[in-house]
C-alpha cells in the first residue's frame, strides 16, 4: 500500500477498492485533523477522512474496519427498504421479525425457523441489488417453504421470473 503526501495536513493512502452494489470504488484513506470518519463517494471513488488520532492503526485494519461499518450502514438503509417491497409484492407474507448480522463467510442470509426471523449478512452490498432483492424474496419465501421444493420455486419465479440469473446465491444461503 502506497502513501501519498498531499500537503502538510493531509496523509493520503492510495491502491484499495471497496465493492458496493457491484461496483469497485477506489478508497483512499486521508488523514485529518477532525473528530469522526466522513466518508465522500464520487464517481467510482470513495474518500474516507479519517481522524488523525487513528494514524497509528494499520491502514490496511482501518480500511477492513471502516468498509464493515460503510456496509452496515448501507445494509440497515436496503435492507429496510427491500423488506418492506416484498411484503407488499407477497400480499403480506412476512416474517416476525429480520436483523441484520455477520454470518459465516460466504452465507449471505439465512432464515430461523424457530423464530420465524430473517437474518442478512451486511456483505451483502457488495453484490448487485438485484442480489439483495433476490435473497430477501428467498428467504420470505422459507416462510411458507422450509426446503427448496418445486413450490418454494415456483413462488420465487411468480414474482422474479429471472431468479435463475440470482441463484447461484443458493449456495451462499
Amino acid at each position: 500500500m502506497g502513501l501519498i503526501f498531499k500537503n502538510k495536513k493531509n496523509l493520503e493512502v492510495n491502491n484499495n477498492t471497496i465493492k458496493v452494489f457491484g461496483e469497485e470504488y477506489n478508497a483512499k484513506l486521508i488523514y485529518r485533523n477532525i473528530k469522526i470518519i466522513e466518508i465522500n463517494i464520487k464517481s467510482h471513488d470513495i474518500d474516507i477522512y479519517i481522524p488523525n488520532k487513528y494514524r497509528h492503526i494499520d491502514n490496511e485494519k482501518l480500511l477492513e474496519i471502516v468498509t464493515r461499518r460503510i456496509y452496515d450502514m448501507l445494509a440497515e438503509v436496503e435492507v429496510e427498504s427491500i423488506m418492506e417491497k416484498t411484503r407488499i409484492m407477497l400480499k403480506g407474507l412476512a416474517p416476525e421479525d429480520y436483523r441484520i448480522e455477520r454470518l459465516p463467510a460466504g452465507k449471505l442470509a439465512a432464515f430461523s425457523d424457530s423464530d420465524r426471523t430473517i437474518i442478512i449478512n451486511p456483505d451483502i452490498v457488495k453484490f448487485r441489488k438485484e442480489i439483495l432483492e433476490y435473497t430477501i424474496l428467498h428467504e420470505f419465501c422459507h416462510l411458507k417453504y422450509k426446503k427448496h421444493v418445486k413450490g418454494f420455486k415456483d413462488m420465487i419465479r411468480a414474482h422474479m421470473p429471472e431468479f435463475e440469473h440470482y441463484e447461484f446465491v443458493n449456495d451462499c444461503i
